[in-house]
């Protein structure tokens, strides 16, 4: 068997011999939900069976699509589900003042943070304000996400590309499905031009301009920027920014050193889409519930743009995609029905 492939065997032992043994005596397979849905571990987009009851998650098993992973699934995807049922979640809104961290509401935490947004913009400007997307958050979370910090905030500093997936999403990592981009959504987020506009701010600009003291506030969607850059000085480089705000579903790094950090939900809990490296939009549906007071991110940076006086057709992510499908010409005449159980390339 290839290496990182072995748990197939469990899915195609024809007397049941051959089991798994992460999911061995945990649950009887009859008392499983299933929930068909996209592996969000690297840009191959492999479609999945998501097994779930009680809102927790048994077991990730290949649910068959010829045009991407025929019947196959990688380990690392296999077992991703491991992730969204860590103890590591972030479950509740965090505010960290003068060091001290201390959980508090939704409302205050929005509340705060568009206030703080809005005082820095009116002091320093628009350009003073950066944000970071996210190759892993869904194409309706980047969508309404860039609808924020461009129509709402105003700012030309807006990019993802934190590591090297934009450049590695074709490659291949083995001989089979697995891909060097780690991240399920780049070709999605180049799509939606998840970039500088208008002779704004990289990610490297943006992290250049918080070292000279030019970036007051920060904005993080679902990216661990200290963790992937590996940059031993970015630590000290976030700690001079006077706001750092991250929508994140782990606790991190980049959570850790946020002065505002507001918990969001995985691929596993929330509807929306991804767009693989052959250009294939295909949909992730929710199978359990967030942790804690986690939400999906879309509801998230609704509740921003309405909290800034900000006009909002729609929070969940089908109504987002109707929009973004008016807006975008990559998605042009799409919506779910359409884009089905397997997915469709942008054009067909």
């Amino acid at each position: 068997i290839v290496d990182g492939y072995s748990g197939n065997l469990a899915d195609i032992c024809p007397v049941g011999a051959l089991t798994s043994g992460k999911f061995r005596f945990r649950c009887r397979v009859w008392f499983l939900n299933s929930t068909p849905s996209i592996c969000a571990s690297c840009s191959t987009g492999c479609n999945i069976r998501i097994d779930h009851k009680d809102d927790v998650i048994y077991r990730i098993v290949a649910r068959r699509n010829p045009a991407v992973n025929s019947s196959w699934i990688c380990d690392e995807g296999r077992m991703s589900y491991e992730r969204v049922m860590s103890t590591q979640r972030l479950t509740k809104p965090v505010i960290r003042t003068n060091g001290s961290a201390s959980a508090t509401t939704w409302e205050e935490a929005i509340k705060t943070l568009n206030t703080r947004l809005m005082e820095i913009r009116s002091e320093f400007g628009a350009s003073a304000i950066a944000a970071i997307a996210s190759p892993a958050a869904t194409n309706e979370e980047n969508y309404i996400f860039k609808k924020y910090i461009t129509d709402i905030i105003n700012s030309p500093n807006l990019d993802f590309r934190v590591d090297e997936g934009h450049k590695n999403y074709e490659k291949m990592e083995d001989h089979l499905l697995r891909r060097l981009d780690k991240n399920p959504n780049t070709r999605g987020a180049l799509n939606l031009k998840m970039t500088p506009t208008n002779g704004g701010l990289d990610v490297n600009g943006i992290i250049a301009g918080a070292r000279e003291g030019k970036i007051n506030a920060l904005l993080i969607l679902n990216q661990d920027v200290i963790g992937r850059k590996q940059d031993a000085d970015l630590r000290a480089i976030f700690s001079r920014i006077p706001l750092v705000a991250v929508l994140s579903e782990m606790k991190d790094e980049t959570t850790d050193a946020a002065h505002i950090a507001l918990p969001i939900a995985s691929f596993a809990e929330k509807d929306g889409t991804f767009t693989n490296y052959k250009d294939r939009i295909q949909r992730i549906r929710a199978a359990v519930k967030p942790p804690g007071d986690a939400r999906d991110a879309t509801a998230v940076i609704s509740e921003l743009i309405k909290s800034a006086g900000g006009d909002v057709e729609g929070t969940t992510a089908s109504e987002i995609f109707k929009r973004m499908a008016s807006e975008v010409s990559e998605f042009s005449g799409l919506d779910y029905d359409k884009i089905g159980e397997e997915g469709i390339i942008t054009g067909d």
